[in-house]
């Protein structure tokens, strides 16, 4: 991916194939979006998103705001507040790392080379903690070039990788995984 791509979004993920995929495709409608967010989340500066609907927010959520009609909560948000691998608990997860680790809002910066024009990666670093954030957008599997995922997976979108840690791999489609060390 070039940075003309991605500065002048030009670049567009290949969605054409989604529908014809197997079972699990729908997970890919969920990877995405979560890739996206950490992506950005896991940046220097302030994370903002765009919109709400997707992740569940709603006007009663700001309770500075009143509405001037009632706003009911919809199956589909309910759903999401259950599900711990909605888009919603997963940009909260997002915004609690935040929090929690001062090398997320505090740390230097600076892209890695991937090898793979289909994956970005950058490592954040405070004092002696490293974290590394890999992230594919390319709806098919791809491999990781020079990178190794060595240390603790705080966050990846694939619900199992958290509890399997890091190893040299290769990325699911839209994956993104963030994993944390610290060098001594």
């Amino acid at each position: 991916m070039s940075k003309k791509a991605i500065n002048s979004r030009e670049y567009e993920p290949d969605f054409k194939d989604l529908g014809a995929l197997e079972p699990g495709a729908c997970d890919l409608w969920k990877a995405y979006p979560k890739m996206l967010g950490t992506f950005v989340h896991l940046l220097r500066g302030t994370a903002c998103m765009g919109h709400g609907k997707e992740t569940g927010i709603r006007i009663p959520d700001f309770p500075d705001v009143e509405a001037w009609f009632e706003v009911p909560k919809s199956r589909a948000e309910s759903r999401a507040e259950q599900d711990p691998n909605s888009i919603l608990c997963y940009f909260r997860k997002l915004v609690a790392l935040r929090k929690e680790h001062p090398v997320i809002s505090e740390g230097s910066m600076r892209f890695l080379k991937t090898g793979n024009e289909k994956v970005l990666a950058y490592e954040r670093a405070l004092g002696g903690q490293r974290l590394t954030v890999v992230c594919s957008f390319s709806a098919g599997e791809e491999e990781i070039v020079g990178i190794p995922l060595q240390g603790h997976v705080i966050l990846c979108n694939y619900p199992t990788e958290e509890e399997n840690g890091a190893a040299d791999r290769d990325l699911k489609p839209f994956e993104a995984v963030a994993v944390l060390r610290e060098e001594t």
